[in-house]
């Protein structure tokens, strides 16, 4: 798949007259079998879920979460390489982390890249002159988004389910959010309130994601969950 710059095309964009069609994956059948997959999206969106499935096509799943965890913590805040614009004091975790991803792709004939990763020259460096697809994962509505958001809390409540955005959000109101579940539980009023905001301000954020990545690479694809 050759990487491009190109014009917006054929989504339907609110506040726009441009009317564009997005490449939707309808069913399991559709699903592309390119060597080099990136499953992309917000967290929640259901990246890991789409993920699974590639396993019984024989990919082989890369988490990049897994992959900063475990080797790139020691510089820091190493998830800023997720960034479009990444920090130049980030820019040995940077290096170590293509690095890594390369080292897997050598050992697996078809791999599976999850995670945010938004920097273009990033995704270009890790694939070479191989060919790859990147799927943006996005939730059907916001119902169902904020139904992944209170699924992966409750999953690992310490850890906001490791989405930042909701722990972050938590914290300008003094852990009320996470004081009323521990007394309340997932119907609590400020767990509910937190969780629904959240959802909310992330949801209408998932077509500009699309588009990010739409403009800089061709027949980008969409799973909704």
């Amino acid at each position: 798949m050759i990487k491009t710059q190109k014009k917006l095309k054929n989504i339907n964009l609110k506040n726009t007259k441009k009317k564009e069609s997005i490449k939707i994956i309808k069913n399991d059948l559709e699903l592309p079998n390119d060597p080099i997959i990136f499953i992309v999206g917000y967290a929640g969106a259901g990246k890991s879920y789409l993920s699974k499935k590639f396993i019984n096509k024989k990919y082989y799943v890369i988490s990049c979460d897994e992959i900063i965890k475990k080797h790139l913590m020691e510089y820091g805040y190493a998830f800023g390489i997720y960034a479009q614009n990444i920090d130049k004091n980030l820019e040995l975790a940077k290096n170590k982390f293509i690095q890594i991803i390369k080292q897997i792709i050598e050992k697996h004939k078809k791999v599976i890249i999850e995670g945010q990763l938004e920097n273009i020259e990033m995704i270009n460096n890790i694939v070479g002159k191989s060919e790859f697809r990147i799927i943006v994962v996005r939730p059907k509505n916001i119902k169902s988004y904020t139904n992944n958001l209170i699924n992966r809390f409750v999953d690992d409540p310490a850890n906001y389910g490791r989405i930042g955005r909701l722990g972050n959000a938590d914290s300008e109101i003094n852990g009320k959010g996470l004081n009323d579940y521990i007394k309340n539980g997932i119907n609590g009023y400020h767990i509910k309130k937190l969780i629904n905001s959240v959802a909310k301000s992330i949801f209408f954020k998932h077509q500009e994601k699309f588009e990010y990545y739409n403009k800089n690479f061709n027949d980008v694809l969409v799973y909704l969950t």
